[in-house]
């Protein structure tokens, strides 16, 4: 992480003071935004709604493997 990012983060919640970038939303097109933006040395941002309940199961659709190919991610994705 860049200097000028480390020093952005404030206090014990790490939550970053300014970021570059904010996401809202962290399912697939989130999360793959905001991986991408960082790699791109961007300070990302991801804002969640706060989850109720436990999600009883999840999935990805096929035609997300483009994009995680596409990101870099899908190799740890099929080994989880």
């Amino acid at each position: 992480m860049p200097a000028s990012h480390s020093a952005a983060l404030q206090g014990t919640s790490l939550i970053p003071a300014s970021p570059d970038v904010i996401v809202i939303g962290g399912g697939t097109a989130g999360a793959a935004a905001s991986r991408l933006l960082a790699s791109w040395g961007h300070l990302v941002l991801v804002v969640e709604r706060e989850v109720s309940r436990a999600p009883l199961a999840e999935s990805l659709p096929p035609s997300c493997i483009p994009l995680l190919e596409a990101i870099g991610v899908r190799a740890a994705i099929d080994a989880a």
